[in-house]
């Protein structure tokens, strides 16, 4: 089959020059019942179809024509065709590490639906170089092969998969939601929200006080109306009831101020006892909440 492709000539072709040279083509020959089997159990252990073939010594009609009388389907082009891997089934439940990555992809994560053709939806996340190491981690959360493409601004990591797009999708991640974020289902849950402040949040210190050695805390995320609204019967639910903030519109973006004693416990309830999130966003978490800052 190499050899086909590289000099593009027929079956017919190529055993004709080798029989005018005095050589001798590997022929192909039947299979017998447990060849067969051994056949099937190769192509059901995710072995190609291509490699199935070859290691029989059959055509690739032959492999679909026994998989078809014994009736296996063959597996989908897109999933044929990946040859890198990655765990769709990473947002099949909902826990911390899930929970955290759709909230981060929410606010810096971006779904192409690739409207022209029958390709998978492409799901992007893009990040500063300085948060290499973070998308890193979120590579590892996939159990994925992808490689990470680096320029001089930034970093990304781009995942042509439908089924991994549609499970973030049930969440509310979906395409072109810059103008109308808004989750389902995580309303209230802190690590969906230490994702989003991650991803377009900003933490900072202010003046020190008596109650706040540290500086006091500000807490400032950036988004859509929806989503905005959203965080704040989060903070009011679970953190500080009597915050009464109002959003803000600033160069085109909207933004939701937390200070003082607001800031402060919802950095507690965001970033207290947590498995995953960005570095330096926790490390300055931390400082402001008076704990260690070693992760």
């Amino acid at each position: 089959m190499t050899l086909l492709r590289k000099h593009g000539i027929a079956h017919g072709t190529l055993a004709k020059v080798l029989r005018h040279h005095g050589l001798l083509t590997r022929t192909l020959h039947r299979l017998n019942a447990r060849q067969q089997k051994k056949l099937i159990q190769d192509y059901c252990g995710d072995l190609p179809m291509s490699k199935v073939a070859s290691r029989h010594r059959v055509s690739l009609g032959t492999v679909s024509n026994i998989l078809r009388r014994h009736g296996i389907p063959a597996r989908p082009l897109i999933d044929a065709c990946r040859w890198r891997e990655v765990d769709e089934t990473a947002f099949d439940h909902i826990n911390e590490a899930s929970a955290y990555w759709i909230g981060f992809l929410m606010a810096d994560g971006s779904i192409d639906a690739r409207r022209k053709g029958k390709g998978s939806p492409v799901l992007t996340l893009s990040l500063a170089v300085r948060d290499l190491a973070h998308l890193k981690k979120f590579r590892v959360f996939l159990r994925s092969t992808h490689c990470l493409t680096r320029s001089r601004a930034e970093c990304k990591i781009a995942i042509a998969s439908r089924r991994l797009s549609e499970a973030v999708a049930m969440y509310g991640v979906v395409p072109q939601k810059t103008k109308g974020a808004r989750v389902i289902g995580l309303e209230l849950d802190r690590h969906f929200w230490r994702g989003v402040v991650d991803g377009d949040g900003y933490i900072q210190a202010g003046h020190t006080t008596r109650n706040f050695p540290s500086g006091a805390p500000g807490l400032q995320l950036v988004g859509s109306p929806s989503l905005l609204a959203q965080f704040r019967y989060f903070v009011c639910t679970s953190s500080w009831p009597e915050y009464r903030g109002q959003m803000r519109r600033l160069s085109g973006c909207h933004c939701l101020s937390l200070k003082g004693y607001a800031a402060y416990h919802t950095l507690r309830v965001l970033y207290g006892d947590c498995a995953v999130a960005l570095t330096r966003k926790l490390t300055t978490a931390r400082r402001l909440l008076g704990e260690p800052t070693s992760t």
